[in-house]
């Protein structure tokens, strides 16, 4: 039901909020990979909004651009000098890339524009949770645009295959897992 589904965005948008508050304090200028609509950038307080939000779809980014600065952009060619940010964010978008076999190439270009001793913040379904192997089930089978709408190239992510990749670009990373 919407109100379920409504609910949820509103709970995910709070969590990941909390958990960007530390880092956005302390950052210039943050790019927000797959910027999307920029549900996220418009939760933030309007004089704290200081996301440069790149995606590939010039009708989300019409959406985004009232939360952010928006630009046309791939995420495995960023339009940004190498070392530019102290923040990179990728929020709920490398499982899209996923499908299209992105996701190193990515994770390298946004370590190429985080300056040295810099972070990643990066939210996505995991592999492991009932809905992440629901996802991928899904996909297996082409289901998933007929059922829920969306595409049938995204797939939860592993977040140990995640790390490993990051590891390769950024060295040492954490990692949180959160449900609701």
């Amino acid at each position: 039901p919407k109100a379920w589904i409504d609910d949820f965005w509103r709970q995910f948008t709070q969590d990941t909020l909390k958990r960007l508050e530390a880092p956005l304090t302390e950052a210039g200028r943050v790019p927000f990979v797959g910027v999307g609509r920029g549900d996220i950038p418009r939760a933030v307080p309007a004089e704290q909004r200081l996301f440069v939000g790149f995606d590939l779809n010039e009708s989300f980014l019409r959406d985004a651009s009232l939360y952010c600065e928006a630009q046309l952009a791939d995420a495995i060619a960023a339009p940004y000098m190498s070392g530019s940010f102290d923040l990179v964010i990728c929020n709920m978008v490398l499982h899209h890339i996923t499908g299209q076999g992105g996701l190193e190439r990515c994770l390298a270009e946004c370590a190429r524009v985080t300056r040295p001793g810099g972070q990643l913040f990066v939210l996505e379904p995991n592999l492991y949770h009932p809905s992440g192997l629901l996802l991928n089930a899904m996909n297996a089978f082409h289901l998933y645009h007929r059922i829920a709408g969306g595409s049938d190239y995204e797939y939860a992510l592993s977040p140990y295959k995640l790390k490993e990749i990051c590891e390769r670009s950024y060295g040492q990373v954490s990692l949180e897992a959160f449900t609701h």
